[in-house]
């Protein structure tokens, strides 16, 4: 298990320190005993995030985890532990991933639009 100080598990969450605090007070989060954090919590922390963005308020999330009522604790286990996240842009990704081509377009249920499908030329040679 890779385990975070604050600092890096805010960082690479890019949680607030209030809404961990929050997360931590209705145990959503558990600290490890030495009080670095679980890297898998970064899912939990960063759903709690996406949630707070879509216009849920901050003591209504608190209320539904502290009532028991939605479990984000669960997310943690159902992902691979993730690894640190890189501070290069997301386009010097792309570009060091070479050249792909767009091989076609799906529609998948509950997107908005349709997602491309690519895939990396045969290499020349």
């Amino acid at each position: 298990m890779r385990s975070l100080t604050l600092d890096t598990f805010l960082a690479e969450s890019t949680a607030s320190p209030d809404l961990v605090a929050r997360l931590v007070e209705v145990g959503a989060i558990v600290p490890l005993p030495d009080g670095r954090y679980d890297a898998r919590d970064e899912l939990v922390a960063s759903m709690a995030n996406a949630l707070l963005d879509s216009g849920i308020a901050l003591d209504d999330l608190a209320w539904s985890l502290d009532s028991r009522r939605f479990g984000l604790r669960s997310l943690g286990l159902l992902f691979s532990e993730p690894m640190s996240r890189t501070t290069e842009p997301y386009r010097t990704i792309v570009a060091d991933l070479g050249d792909f081509e767009p091989i076609g377009r799906v529609e998948l249920k509950g997107f908005p639009m349709p997602v491309a499908l690519w895939r990396q030329p045969p290499a020349a040679g």
